[in-house]
């Protein structure tokens, strides 16, 4: 690199002089010395080195008094284009991405090597399988990287997407069919009273670091979800405890049976069981664990770096092999570091597994695309256990309407798709639609006065965190909230510090998405009844009592259509009451070449990798 950086200088002076023709200049050994600020000597050296690279012409001065003369023959953007191609296929992917912030690169060069190492991602073929067949990859960029891959912590979408590759439960929610279909039990069965489930395992299964999989580790999973540990004695709360509290035991029968005993009945056991939380983790865990976990699922965490994530087929995997052999994962935000609405756009894709090979980047047409809407959605949570405004319910009711009757995803644009009227896509809309037509105009309540200082309205704090278009929404209510009076601050906070008690009860509203996997059920209970739940730590402790107490009496409902139903009542009651106010939801999205097979985007906004094959 030191040779081109003096190279691009050279190149400067020289187009300088020349005006951009191609011509001759005549230059002095101690004019190169000053250009190229070195000795002599090795102003001599580096010419004789760009000679050798072709990078020059030079035709030296014949006798005394007599100038040399030189001509640039290569353009520097172009020669780090050609780097950057060469580490690409080195697979120095990094490398490539760091010549991104070389001082000599031209806007213009900037940009072609952004499109060379846009080219790079997709669907590749790298060499040849076991099997003597073509090898198989996916390599995709993403703009943030990726957290802790520990089930029991795991909370934000991009994080439970990996964390279903990697493992597997003990019973899955097929939507299709609507039913509960074997994982890692391949048979159950619970008494009249819901209080005993007990679990027939799958034999030949093994963990990722070979271990065999038992009964016991069904037992430490539970238990950990449970108990507090290690992570809660360092200020890390466990985000599913209270939804896992009811169990009284776990017992092993044998190396393949478990039973697990509940204080009480719970009908809802098996959409628990599905939730990526209750995903089956090796019995006693290393310090590293959360950073390369070893599961049991259809692909293999086999490297993780700074920037980067590799996953690899598991060919012991219990089910059928996953057709796709290799998936990389890259953060390189400096690709979506761009001017433009298009890159404003990309980047908040939330799940960007196949939007980065957007059709529009290519010209070839065989490209295909879908898309959807998602099943979660993002929204605004009131904290009324803070001191302020949102204790009285005229201003939560007009921050409602701010938000809901605003033109946020008009204005925002990006994939901002339908306001959201659930929680839970398509589970509560048959049943109520917020009407927002035929309101009055909004008015702003007379204003509060906290410190006795008439007329003021202390700011109201917001806290979110960077990523999902949260930045820019963020900023809409900034802007809509002072048109009615209302200052509002806004503070980002790291994704992992934002459930910290000490952050939330500084917060007066909290801007979040809600993620939704395949079961309604267990994203519900998710949502309600998880103790740590965003949602539960901003409720007054009246309505926290009602809406445990509204939980009980659903556990021990047998039928799971009574259960949904109860619990879009409790949610009801909470946007009755404006604790939440529901915004909008993603439209997801996926562009990818024809040959590639088994595209379909998941309940979590990306596509499953097991599914993904190629036509040869």
């Amino acid at each position: 690199m030191q040779l081109l950086e003096h190279y691009a200088r050279l190149y400067d002076l020289w187009m300088k002089r020349t005006e951009g023709r191609l011509s001759y200049v005549e230059v002095s050994v101690p004019e190169l010395s000053a250009w190229l600020h070195c000795t002599e000597r090795n102003a001599k050296l580096l010419v004789k080195a760009m000679l050798r690279q072709g990078w020059l012409d030079w035709q030296p001065g014949r006798g005394r008094g007599h100038r040399s003369q030189m001509c640039c023959r290569a353009v520097p953007d172009m020669l780090l284009a050609e780097q950057a191609r060469g580490l690409l296929h080195s697979g120095d992917i990094q490398g490539a991405v760091q010549l991104l912030h070389t001082s000599f690169l031209t806007e213009e060069g900037k940009a072609q090597l952004l499109q060379t190492i846009r080219q790079s991602f997709g669907p590749l073929h790298q060499g040849q399988g076991e099997d003597g067949g073509p090898r198989s990859a996916l390599r995709f960029p993403s703009y943030r990287q990726l957290g802790s891959l520990d089930p029991a912590y795991a909370s934000r979408r991009t994080e439970l997407h990996w964390i279903r590759q990697l493992f597997d439960t003990l019973v899955r929610y097929d939507a299709e069919r609507q039913a509960y279909c074997p994982g890692l039990a391949h048979s159950w069965e619970c008494d009249s009273t819901a209080s005993r489930w007990r679990f027939y395992l799958q034999k030949q299964v093994q963990f990722h670091n070979g271990a065999v999989f038992t009964a016991e580790d069904v037992r430490f999973t539970l238990e950990r979800l449970m108990l507090p540990g290690p992570e809660e004695k360092r200020g890390i709360p466990a985000p599913y405890r209270k939804l896992f509290a009811g169990i009284a035991q776990v017992k092993v029968l044998h190396e393949h049976a478990v039973e697990i005993r509940w204080h009480s009945g719970c009908y809802p056991c098996l959409a628990l069981l599905t939730l990526p939380a209750a995903s089956i983790v090796p019995a006693g865990l290393s310090n590293d664990w959360s950073w390369k976990p070893a599961g049991t699922g259809p692909f293999v965490l086999s490297r993780r770096e700074e920037r980067s994530v590799q996953l690899k087929a598991n060919p012991f995997y219990y089910k059928r092999p996953a057709n796709l052999d290799l998936v990389e994962m890259w953060c390189l935000p400096e690709i979506y570091e761009q001017d433009g609405r298009e890159a404003v756009e990309v980047q908040e894709v939330e799940g960007m597994n196949f939007w980065h090979y957007w059709g529009g980047q290519q010209t070839d047409a065989s490209w295909e695309r879908v898309e959807c809407m998602n099943r979660g959605c993002k929204y605004v949570l009131m904290n009324q256990t803070k001191e302020g405004l949102l204790q009285h319910k005229v201003w939560r009711d007009l921050l409602y309407r701010i938000i809901r009757e605003g033109n946020a995803m008009e204005e925002l644009g990006g994939n901002r798709g339908e306001r959201a009227d659930s929680l839970v896509r398509g589970l509560a809309e048959a049943s109520w639609r917020f009407e927002d037509k035929n309101y009055a105009a909004i008015e702003t309540p007379i204003p509060f006065d906290p410190d006795g200082d008439k007329g003021f309205i202390r700011p109201l704090q917001l806290v979110t965190y960077a990523g999902a278009g949260h930045e820019r929404d963020a900023a809409w209510l900034q802007r809509e909230l002072v048109k009615h009076g209302i200052p509002l601050i806004v503070r980002m906070v790291e994704y992992e510090r934002l459930l910290h008690p000490d952050i939330a009860a500084e917060a007066d509203l909290l801007l979040l998405e809600q993620p939704v996997d395949a079961d309604e059920e267990a994203a519900m209970w998710s949502i309600l009844g998880s103790d740590q739940s965003p949602l539960r730590s901003c409720l007054m402790p009246e309505t926290l009592q009602r809406l445990n107490l509204g939980l009980e009496r659903l556990a021990i409902e047998p039928q799971r259509t009574e259960r949904l139903r109860g619990l879009i009542r409790l949610e009801r009651e909470l946007l009755d009451d404006r604790d939440v106010v529901l915004w909008y939801r993603w439209r997801q999205m996926a562009s990818f070449p024809a040959a590639m097979q088994g595209v379909k985007i998941g309940p979590l906004g990306w596509v499953n990798y097991k599914y993904v094959w190629f036509k040869e």
